[in-house]
């Protein structure tokens, strides 16, 4: 089984790193915008998620509806960290992206990703309960 990552950015500099190092661990990459996010997310499963956060509204959507992935932001203002794990980030890629430390990131990501595979998707569900007493 290969896994399968989404890269959510309109930074064609960093897409272009970032699906060089993704695909040199063994990923397959489809890399889109934000407005084109929600389409793939619906007719596929992705087991990594890189979203933009410099439209951290989509972004939040993106990582909200990227059900069981590993996800990671990029971003460019480092006093924005808090809010992107906030938000459900597992891993923050700072921009401009270089290959070294995309690599660097992303190993510990597919680690991750590698040790947590689950063959069928779990979303996290809450009801209330009533117990007899």
């Amino acid at each position: 089984m290969t896994f399968q990552a989404l890269l959510v950015t309109n930074d064609e500099e960093a897409a272009t790193v970032l699906a060089q190092v993704l695909a040199g661990f063994g990923l397959n990459v489809r890399a889109c915008t934000h407005r084109e996010a929600g389409g793939s997310l619906r007719s596929q499963r992705f087991n990594a998620i890189i979203a933009d956060f410099d439209d951290p509204e989509s972004a939040a959507w993106v990582l909200q509806h990227g059900y069981g992935a590993v996800t990671a932001v990029l971003l460019k203002d480092r006093t924005r960290v808090r809010s992107a794990f906030g938000l459900g980030a597992n891993f923050v890629i700072y921009k401009p992206v270089s290959a070294a430390q995309a690599e660097a990131t992303l190993r510990a990501a597919v680690a991750l990703l590698r040790r947590e595979r689950r063959r069928s998707v779990r979303i996290p569900v809450q009801v209330p309960v009533w117990l007899p007493i």
